[in-house]
């Protein structure tokens, strides 16, 4: 086996919650190599310097303009737009769900 083949892969957690990102760090951490972060700031922060991410897992809800903020952002960042995003949120709302999935 080469050392690429069995490098973990990064996983961003971005979410105001540090009970949810240690919830989520604790079921993917011995698998992957988790980062996280509390806003978007930090978030891009977080992915401007570290080009080995392969997926970002956001709250909707984040602060400093929420989670489709940073969608947005990171769609228009050549750098950025091909990382896949899995986005979470508690809302109960249809149209919430709807907007993330566009």
């Amino acid at each position: 086996m080469t050392e690429s083949s069995t490098k973990k892969k990064s996983i961003l957690i971005a979410d105001d919650s540090l009970y949810y990102r240690q919830s989520i760090r604790k079921y993917l951490q011995d698998d992957y190599i988790i980062y996280d972060a509390a806003n978007i700031k930090d978030t891009l922060q977080i992915l401007h310097d570290h080009d080995d991410i392969s997926l970002v897992i956001i709250d909707l809800a984040l602060p400093d303009s929420g989670g489709f903020a940073l969608m947005q952002q990171m769609q228009q960042d050549s750098t950025l737009r091909a990382i896949p995003l899995a986005a979470m949120t508690s809302s109960l709302e249809s149209s919430v769900t709807i907007q993330a999935l566009q």
